[in-house]
């Protein structure tokens, strides 16, 4: 029962992951149809201050609509934390803090991706004596897509944090 904090942190974590996430698609298409209804009620003779009263309401919903971009990858931060946490100190071959803030360098986080979330499947993958191949490959998938179609990893990043999450809960109650 003394592992059930650690437990809660991480379905929380998940749950608030996902909505930040869900969120994040919710309100771009809001400010793509609040754009487009706009302008179709308009009507033929358009003056340039509605143009541009429009154009103003659009761009501040966009800015919006980064606040849950942001947070999803918060929260994907601090659950790849708490996911290396758990990983032997011996096992890992970088400190906790460089793992998750090189991740944060604009084009070495392509290469880096690779070394923070796949090697996180990986070290998984062999604390569970090959067990959860799964982790292993969707990583490698994750890591894959976020370098030629970043917006399709964050799909496959939903499952492989649920399924890292149980792995996490699973390697806590055996510590």
């Amino acid at each position: 029962m003394q592992n059930l904090p650690f437990t809660r942190d991480l379905n929380k974590l998940y749950i608030t992951y996902c909505c930040a996430f869900a969120l994040a698609i919710i309100f771009p298409v809001l400010t793509v149809v609040f754009m487009i209804v706009s302008l179709n009620s308009l009507g033929s003779p358009v003056e340039a201050a509605e143009v541009a009263r429009v154009i103003s309401t659009v761009l501040l919903f966009g800015l919006f609509s980064l606040v849950p971009v942001f947070a999803a990858v918060v929260f994907f931060c601090i659950m790849l934390y708490r996911f290396w946490e758990l990983v032997p100190k011996q096992n890992r071959k970088h400190g906790l803090g460089a793992l998750i803030g090189f991740l944060f360098i604009p084009w070495f986080n392509l290469y880096w991706n690779f070394v923070a979330i796949w090697g996180c499947g990986k070290e998984y993958n062999s604390l569970f004596g090959g067990k959860k191949e799964n982790l292993d490959l969707f990583a490698l998938i994750i890591c894959i897509c976020l370098i030629f179609f970043p917006f399709i990893s964050f799909i496959f990043l939903l499952f492989w944090l649920y399924q890292m999450k149980n792995a996490a809960i699973i390697l806590q109650q055996n510590q």
